[in-house]
C-alpha cells in the first residue's frame, strides 16, 4: 500500500500495541508489496537485515484483524528468538509455542511459535482468519516438513536468506504454489549501501595439524560419518544437510521436552 509520497508506508507507525523501533525502507517495501499481493508470498533478504520485523508486522496486523498467527521455525534456538521478538515489540498479544516443552494452540494465544519437526504432524489450525509464517522456509520444501503448511490459513508470509535447495525440487513443488512468488530479494549489495549491515572483509588462512591432531581429525570424520550414514539408511533421515540437522535437532527437543 502507498501513502502519498509514493513510499510504502509503516503499518507499526504509532500503533500503541508496538514498541519496537520504526520499520526501515525496505521492510516497509517488502510489507507492501506482500500487502498488495493479497497477503501472500516471499521475502528473501540476507542474515542480519531485519526480515523478522516483517513478520511482526504481518502478525500484528493480523492481530489487529482479530486472525492467529502461526509462526513456523526450524530449531528450538529460533523458537526461543521469535517468542523474544514477539514479547519484546507487541504489547498484550499472546504468545504460545510447540516445542522445547511446551505444547499450546491457537484456542488461547494469539500467536503461536512452533517448530516444524512438531508441526507437520500435528494440525496446528487458525480459529479465524490465520497467517502462516515460514522463517527460514527454504528448509520445508521436503514431502514430509511440507505438511506443515496447511491449507487453511490465508494469509501466508516466507521468510529466508537463501531461497534455494540444492537436491530437490521443493521450492517448486511445495514452496512457490503455497506461498506465491518472491516479492523482494534483499541482497548484500543494497543492505550495505543504505547501512543496514555493516562492510567485512574475508580472510581464509590455513594451518597445518600435527600428526596428532591429523590422526584424531580423521577419526572423528570416520565416527561422524557412520553416524550420518545409520540415521540416513536405517531411520529415513534426509541427506540434504539443512533438512539433516534440523531433523537431529528436532530428535533433541522431543528428548528435552
Amino acid at each position: 500500500m502507498l501513502d502519498n509520497d509514493d513510499e510504502y508506508y509503516d503499518p507499526l507507525a504509532d500503533q500503541p500495541t508496538y514498541r519496537g523501533r520504526p520499520l526501515r525502507a525496505w521492510q516497509k517495501r517488502a510489507y507492501g508489496m506482500w500487502e498488495d499481493n493479497k497477503y501472500q508470498g516471499v521475502v528473501k533478504a540476507i542474515t542480519g537485515s531485519g526480515k523478522s520485523l516483517v513478520g511482526v508486522a504481518a502478525v500484528h496486523t493480523t492481530w489487529q484483524h482479530a486472525g492467529k498467527s502461526l509462526i513456523l521455525v526450524p530449531s528450538d534456538s529460533l523458537l526461543q528468538q521469535w517468542q523474544k521478538v514477539l514479547r519484546e515489540n507487541l504489547v498484550g498479544i499472546r504468545i504460545g509455542a510447540v516445542g522445547g516443552g511446551r505444547n499450546d494452540d491457537l484456542r488461547d494465544h494469539d500467536v503461536v511459535v512452533a517448530t516444524v519437526q512438531s508441526a507437520h504432524r500435528r494440525e496446528i489450525l487458525p480459529t479465524s482468519l490465520g497467517l502462516l509464517i515460514a522463517d527460514e522456509a527454504h528448509r520445508y520444501g521436503s514431502e514430509s516438513f511440507s505438511l506443515a503448511l496447511r491449507g487453511q490459513y490465508e494469509r501466508r508470509l516466507a521468510l529466508s536468506g537463501s531461497y534455494e535447495r540444492q537436491l530437490d525440487d521443493g521450492v517448486e513443488r511445495h514452496l512457490a504454489p503455497y506461498f506465491g512468488p518472491v516479492l523482494v530479494d534483499y541482497g548484500y549489495g543494497e543492505a550495505r549501501e543504505e547501512g543496514v549491515v555493516a562492510p567485512f572483509r574475508l580472510a581464509l588462512v590455513g594451518v597445518d595439524f600435527t600428526a596428532s591432531e591429523q590422526t584424531a581429525y580423521e577419526n572423528e570424520g570416520k565416527r561422524l560419518q557412520e553416524a550420518q550414514d545409520t540415521l540416513v539408511n536405517d531411520h529415513s533421515y534426509p541427506t540434504d544437510w539443512p533438512e539433516f540437522f534440523a531433523h537431529v535437532n528436532g530428535l533433541f527437543v522431543m528428548k528435552r521436552g
